[in-house]
């Protein structure tokens, strides 16, 4: 009975959830803990852009979190060995909900982790910012779709192109 109301309220708890960031969720994604030490190399002619705020869910049944990206553009702030790493300008909002409810929300400063190279098994992450400026915590994978999406919701600067960033 239960699975069976939900089935049926969740088209509405997401347009309720996500109408006050004006988007819809785009794509599924989950949550991780990864820590990196980064090379700051800050560059404003390398650039992410963001088209339109964008949600990330991580289960399209029955969400627990979500991740939101606002849109703008991300600019170049380091790398490592796996990712390019651009900020974004404003700040990031990641939510918890149960029972078709928000029942935490907060704020971080971060951007998108671009994988730098085709073989990485994470393409596209969210990551939040570190007290040292060369720490950066991977907190939300992006699934396939939104590196499927470039171009549509997202672009990049010819010189952040995995081939240029090498």
């Amino acid at each position: 009975m239960r699975n069976s109301i939900m089935k049926h309220l969740l088209p509405l708890l997401l347009c309720v959830l996500f109408a006050s960031s004006c988007a819809s969720p785009e794509f599924l994604g989950k949550p991780v803990e990864m820590v990196r030490s980064i090379e700051p190399a800050p560059d404003a002619s390398r650039t992410v852009t963001v088209k339109k705020n964008s949600i990330y869910i991580d289960n399209q049944s029955d969400p627990t979190e979500c991740v939101i990206m606002p849109e703008g553009t991300y600019t170049f702030a380091g790398y490592d060995a796996e990712f390019d790493y651009y900020e974004s300008a404003y700040m990031m909002e990641r939510r918890k909900l149960r029972d078709l409810s928000v029942t935490k929300q907060w704020m971080f400063r971060g951007g998108i982790a671009l994988a730098r190279s085709k073989d990485n098994p994470i393409q596209a992450a969210v990551y939040t910012n570190g007290n040292d400026p060369r720490e950066k915590g991977i907190t939300w994978v992006l699934g396939s779709a939104f590196t499927k999406k470039e171009g549509k919701l997202w672009t990049r600067s010819d010189k952040a192109k995995p081939d240029s960033a090498k």
